[in-house]
């Protein structure tokens, strides 16, 4: 839950939060949105809560990005690139998590997409194209997260 506040503390709008990556693994992290269609005038700080569950599985490790390129699209910084199951499950939910960073380390939007495959099985590839459209600073890098749920 994210909370916007005035400048005396008060809450003056809140929404919920999601985290881009399903599995957050410990020393990990993960990019996060929030939308506020009409935020409210005056405020000048946000606060956020959250909560978590702990996991006994791990996110499947088998995926891996064999190529990704940036470039200006349409609408936004546009990822293409292909990633490949090179684990022993078929996977399906292949997803591809991406943080955009400006060029003072700040996170400056977040994109997720899924991969342009239903399944993917083992030792094949899948492409993928995703966009960020509201990036808060022109973007300089970026970090690509793959993940999905193994079948069976």
């Amino acid at each position: 839950m994210v909370s916007l506040h005035d400048a005396g503390a008060a809450v003056v709008a809140s929404n919920f939060a999601f985290a881009g990556l399903d599995n957050i693994p410990p020393r990990s992290r993960s990019p996060w949105e929030v939308v506020f269609l009409n935020p409210p005038e005056g405020w000048t700080n946000f606060s956020v809560a959250y909560d978590f569950n702990l996991s006994s599985s791990w996110p499947y490790q088998g995926l891996q990005i064999v190529s990704h390129q940036m470039a200006p699209g349409t609408v936004g910084h546009e990822v293409r690139g292909e990633v490949k199951n090179v684990g022993p499950s078929r996977v399906e939910a292949v997803t591809l998590v991406a943080t955009f960073y400006g060029s003072d380390g700040q996170v400056v939007g977040m994109a997720w997409r899924r991969a342009d495959v239903e399944v993917l099985e083992p030792g094949l590839s899948a492409t993928f194209r995703l966009a960020a459209v509201d990036v808060a600073a022109p973007v300089t890098w970026y970090e690509l997260v793959p993940q999905g749920r193994p079948t069976g």
